[in-house]
């Protein structure tokens, strides 16, 4: 449980911030 629980917490965080931090460049590369 406790391992599904970090990864989950884990690509949510990676996601946002990769979101949030890299987005606008994702989409110029794009």
């Amino acid at each position: 449980f406790v391992i599904v629980s970090l990864s989950g917490w884990g690509l949510l965080i990676y996601g946002g911030y990769k979101a949030f931090s890299g987005g606008k460049k994702d989409k110029k590369e794009e």
